[in-house]
């Protein structure tokens, strides 16, 4: 573990990485926003923005890391200079409520879900709305742009499943599971022609956007449904290779799906293995660049690194008396942050070899085999 940073007394409400992994956007209080550096010589706060009138929601860093986009209990979305801080848009709303931002690949628009049970975007540049998405009322939950940033996909409460155009704003699909089981979190497949939904009831559904019909139809077509477990999927990812999604879940355990290897018009994933060894809710899931590591986070207070072929655990991070609420991939794959309800948010060292070095520099002699134990959760100290 490298570095600490103090949050509210109550919990952190978000924590977002910058992309080059050396600044961290931290929900610190009931209307701020803090930046901190968190490089391995940093560990201090850069600044403190008063974001909004009352609680911040969320905030999340462009793909290029300069700006920032955070929403609010006042029901604004604003935009600002990630590394002064500086507001550059306080975008306007056709309803008093915006939530769960998003950015385009291009990092040219951002997006959130109103009050209408519909997505705003705006031109990040500009600050100008540039398509108002109607949806059909229902509260939403999950908001993405496809790779390319063409289409934009939402859900929400009772299974539903939006598609639309970011351009014309003209709606391309409507779905919905066939158990109604509300939308905790969607991922784009990296082409860009299916959509998996996380689901509240554990069930994960493979959508293929090109399916034929009326889009003012709710139609209950997808391409594969699989029943992860018996309790909320919580969390998703898919690698940065598009090999294998991970999924959080309220049965202790994360779940990893592999593709399958054979060629198929519509990719396929396989049930791999559960990772065994959280003893509470599992809150978050991350893989690292190479997608070969997963880091996991629970309520039973650890953070821990596995290896995703083999399912083994590599580590454990950090072993607490509270709940963990999140968990990250630095973009570099060298640290890992994870946000606890104490109010701390913590970095640690995902590398071995980088930690070794961290703790050589630290002192002036060797590690004990029981600091090792200790500090690193090594049972015995590597040889040099």
């Amino acid at each position: 573990q490298t570095m600490r940073f103090l949050g509210q007394a109550g919990g952190t409400n978000f924590v977002s990485l910058s992309p080059d992994g050396q600044k961290m956007a931290v929900g610190r209080g009931p209307s701020s926003t803090s930046v901190w550096d968190v490089s391995l010589n940093g560990n201090r706060e850069l600044l403190t923005i008063a974001a909004h009138e009352g609680k911040v929601y969320d905030a999340i860093y462009s793909t290029d890391g300069r700006r920032l986009a955070s929403t609010g209990q006042d029901g604004t979305l604003r935009v600002w200079d990630a590394a002064t801080g500086e507001l550059q848009h306080s975008l306007p709303t056709l309803t008093d409520w915006v939530h769960f931002p998003a950015f385009s690949p291009d990092d040219e628009k951002v997006a959130a879900a109103n009050q209408m049970g519909g997505v705003s975007i705006w031109d990040v540049d500009s600050g100008r709305e540039v398509a108002t998405l109607i949806g059909d009322g229902s509260a939403l939950t999950a908001v993405t742009f496809n790779p390319d940033g063409s289409k934009l996909a939402a859900g929400g409460d009772g299974g539903f499943v939006y598609l639309w155009d970011t351009t014309t704003g003209q709606r391309l699909n409507t779905f919905q599971s066939i158990n109604d089981d509300s939308i905790m979190e969607l991922v784009f497949s990296l082409d860009g022609g299916h959509i998996y939904s996380y689901g509240q009831e554990g069930i994960y559904y493979s959508w293929n956007i090109e399916t034929a019909g009326d889009p003012s139809e709710v139609r209950i077509v997808y391409d594969s449904s699989t029943l992860v477990c018996d309790a909320t999927l919580w969390d998703a990812e898919l690698s940065f290779d598009g090999r294998f999604q991970a999924v959080a879940g309220f049965d202790s355990l994360a779940h990893v799906f592999r593709i399958e290897e054979k060629p198929a018009e519509d990719p396929r994933y396989l049930y791999l293995h559960p990772l065994v060894g959280h003893e509470g809710n599992v809150t978050g899931v991350a893989f690292n660049p190479t997608g070969n590591i997963l880091a996991s986070s629970s309520f039973d207070g650890t953070v821990r690194l596995w290896d995703i072929n083999s399912g083994d655990e590599l580590s454990t991070l950090t072993d607490r008396a509270f709940p963990m609420e999140g968990v990250d991939f630095s973009p570099d794959g060298r640290h890992v942050v994870a946000a606890g309800n104490d109010g701390l948010i913590r970095v640690f060292v995902a590398s071995l070899e980088e930690l070794m070095d961290l703790a050589r520099s630290r002192l002036s002699r060797g590690l004990t085999g029981d600091e090792c134990r200790q500090y690193l959760h090594l049972t015995a100290c590597p040889e040099d």
